[in-house]
Parts: structure tokens; C-alpha cells; sequence
């Protein structure tokens, strides 16, 4: 007997969009490899260096990660990408004056809203900082939820075990 998939035919854009998602998968392992042979780098580089592949993996055009205190409940920039005009984010936000942003951290979940994505990051089940990209021509997916999740959550465990 067979099940009902094995009667179902597969587009190539089906098999397109497997491709790609198989490929960014790939591209997210090999920098957690990469991250490993990093661990004497400076926090700022490797920072940077998620920074710069969530926004491509997401393809979106820009993106930052702050830095979040529980306790003051103050968002710090620590890295963002080059931004549309030369704008730059607030360096210091709190959390009641954040936005999507403050709601990924008070709802502790990840958050989308129009052309931007907040992804809380967990550490000891205390968020301890917030990724956002924005400005993606296509609507934000649950695989960029997850892309920068795993990004964030492998990046930030070997930054805290280095």
C-alpha cells in the first residue's frame, strides 16, 4: 500500500525550494564549524560575522544584534550592518521605547512585523540579546526564525563556552 506522498508529483520549483533551504542549511553549519576555529577571536568579529551571515542567509539588507539587560531593561547596539542611507540604530533603547523589538522580549518569542524580524536569544532562560533584520522583498518565513536561531543560539553558546 502506499502512503499518500508517494502519489504526489513534485514540481521543480518544489525541488528548488528544497535546494535552497538544503544550501542555507549547509552555509549555517559550516560557519558553526567555522565559529569553533574562532574561539580567540574578538567578540566583535565573530559578532560580526553572524550579523553578516544572518542577513544574507534571510536576505535581507541590513541587521543588528543588541545587546538586552534584564535587570535595567535597556537594549544595547553591539553590531548592525551598514543600514539604507547611512542611518543608524538607537545605541540605547529601552525596553518600553522598543517597538517589535521590546515585544520579542516581553512576549519571549520571535516576532515579525511587515519588513522586519526580532529573534530573542536565550541564555540560562534569560533572553540576553535581540537579532532583528530588515527589509527582505518577500515575506519573513518560520525558516528565517529558524535560520537565525540556530545562528544566535550555536554563536552565542561558544561565545559563553570560550
Amino acid at each position: 500500500m502506499k502512503g499518500k506522498d508517494m502519489d504526489r508529483s513534485y514540481s521543480d520549483s518544489d525541488y528548488l525550494f528544497l535546494e535552497e533551504r538544503f544550501k542555507k542549511t549547509e552555509e549555517i553549519y559550516e560557519l558553526i564549524i567555522k565559529l569553533d576555529t574562532m574561539l580567540d577571536s574578538a567578540l566583535e568579529e565573530i559578532l560580526d560575522l553572524i550579523l553578516e551571515r544572518a542577513v544574507a542567509l534571510t536576505e535581507s539588507h541590513y541587521g543588528y544584534i543588541y545587546f538586552y539587560d534584564e535587570e535595567s531593561q535597556v537594549f544595547s547596539l553591539y553590531s548592525h550592518s551598514q543600514m539604507a542611507l547611512g542611518e543608524l540604530p538607537p545605541a540605547i533603547l529601552e525596553l518600553s521605547d522598543s517597538g517589535i523589538m521590546g515585544d520579542a522580549v516581553r512576549q519571549g518569542t520571535p516576532k515579525v512585523s511587515g519588513m522586519t524580524l526580532h529573534v530573542p536569544v536565550f541564555h540560562d532562560q534569560a533572553i540576553v540579546a535581540v537579532i532583528g533584520v530588515v527589509d527582505k522583498q518577500i515575506p519573513y518565513d518560520m525558516y528565517d526564525i529558524k535560520y537565525l536561531n540556530l545562528l544566535m543560539t550555536e554563536g552565542f553558546g561558544k561565545l559563553r563556552r570560550a
